[in-house]
């Protein structure tokens, strides 16, 4: 199963219908960040993570 399918069952149940998801990926490919946007992903974020990128993103979601 990859991400985007992971997504889709995740909207199916009503106990994680809500729940805000990001993909973490190493896809550099143009269009990674497009295409994980139309799957119904929250963000995209790029590996390797940054120690700086990870926390201001997740304070910008967490806080």
């Amino acid at each position: 199963m990859d991400g985007a399918q992971a997504l889709r069952a995740l909207r199916q149940q009503p106990q994680t219908r809500h729940v805000r998801c990001v993909v973490l990926s190493a896809d550099a490919a143009a269009g990674a960040a497009a295409d994980a946007s139309a799957a119904g992903f929250l963000e995209f974020w790029p590996q390797p993570l940054r120690g700086d990128f990870l926390r201001s993103r997740l304070r910008a979601l967490l806080g």
